[in-house]
């Protein structure tokens, strides 16, 4: 494993997909909690069900593991499903817990789309760039 310091300086892309990925992550975080501090339905229980599988992700998103990215990408898809399930529904009908104006599972489906994407593409690039910088410091001692 190579130092850190001998690194070349990220891509602006791999910065913004790592930001995208962290910031959609603590929204949907920060959704889940909303709602189940609102919602007649919400609980502490329904909160850990819905938000520890994702923040168990965080310290390997934080240590830049791009193996964390990829994982998170296939928990992600599990929460893809209800969240395109719910937005359907609520174009043909409505229910009394989900009024007119009711925000929250478009919001949930923007959020998990965003971090699906992001989180991919943040492995990806992250992968391309520490290759880059082994071969850069191999061809440089050899």
């Amino acid at each position: 494993m190579v130092a850190r310091s001998a690194y070349p300086p990220k891509p602006n892309r791999l910065i913004w997909s790592e930001r995208l990925t962290l910031g959609s992550l603590a929204g949907l975080v920060a959704l889940f909690t909303w709602l189940n501090l609102t919602g007649e339905h919400g609980s502490i229980m329904r909160w850990l069900v819905q938000c520890l599988p994702l923040l168990m992700f965080v310290p390997g998103l934080l240590r830049e593991n791009h193996r964390s990215y990829s994982w998170l990408c296939f928990v992600v898809l599990i929460y893809m499903v209800p969240a395109i399930t719910q937005v359907v529904m609520s174009l043909g009908f409505r229910d009394a817990e989900r009024p007119p104006g009711y925000w929250g599972d478009p919001l949930m489906l923007l959020l998990v789309v965003v971090l699906f994407f992001a989180a991919t593409l943040s492995s990806r690039w992250l992968q391309y760039w520490r290759l880059e910088a082994n071969t850069r410091i191999e061809d440089e001692q050899g």
